[in-house]
């Protein structure tokens, strides 16, 4: 979730960019915004392959991997909106 906050507060900052007619902040911004969609990423794997194998002592794991692909599925937006 913090990489996803980060991601929003760095979209304001490439939106003051675009406002400004600052390319170099624009383009600084969307490589931060990759960056931690890349993160995100890793992070959801590493999430899933923990679950497989402590996974059948969770009683709500399905909840858990529901909860990272929304954390992704926000990200995507965020990127949408970025790009």
């Amino acid at each position: 979730m913090r990489r996803v906050l980060d991601a929003t507060r760095v979209l304001l900052e490439e939106f003051s960019g675009l406002t400004k007619g600052d390319r170099a902040q624009v383009s600084a911004a969307l490589e931060k915004v990759k960056q931690a969609q890349a993160d995100v990423m890793t992070l959801r794997t590493a999430l899933i392959r923990e679950l497989s194998q402590v996974g059948t002592l969770l009683v709500n794991r399905e909840d858990v991997l529901r909860a990272a692909f929304a954390v992704e599925a926000i990200f995507g937006h965020i990127n949408g909106v970025a790009f």
